[in-house]
């Protein structure tokens, strides 16, 4: 992931940047797709498209697939929305609907490296390649 500072906006792609936030809050379409490079000012047009948004905090749903941006969009959006990985959200659905768990324990934990650990640790204490059962049943936790 690139830390260095952000290069500096020359005037032009300052306006055409405000030109296209206008068009998308302006934008009629209950959907919106932001295709848009680090610095580009998604947040800061996620967070005016939820401020304009009817409905309370609790309503909204924000999902990231990136561990790291979570806690910065929780930070930024936080307040106006419930913030969650794709991950953290499906694990939340499972926790709070007794009918999606399909008797799974609300308390349920997930490993999420297990798929890989159990093939690992087979081979590091036997001493050999993992064998076919193994691999087929730890594949078989993530279908």
């Amino acid at each position: 992931m690139y830390t260095g500072p952000m290069p500096t906006q020359t005037d032009t792609e300052k306006d055409e940047l405000k030109s296209v936030t206008e068009r998308i809050l302006a934008s009629s379409s209950p959907k919106k797709l932001v295709v848009a490079g680090p610095g580009a000012g998604k947040t800061t047009l996620f967070r005016q498209l939820l401020d304009a948004a009817e409905g309370e905090p609790k309503e909204r749903l924000v999902l990231t697939f990136i561990t790291n941006l979570k806690g910065d969009l929780d930070r930024r959006l936080g307040d106006v929305s419930h913030v969650f990985t794709l991950h953290g959200y499906c694990q939340y659905l499972l926790r709070h609907s007794m009918a999606l768990r399909n008797g799974l324990s609300a308390k349920f934990r997930c490993y999420p490296g297990l798929r890989d650990l159990v093939p690992k640790d087979w081979a590091f204490l036997r001493g050999g390649k993992t064998p076919q059962f193994v691999r087929v049943w730890t594949h078989s936790l993530i279908q």
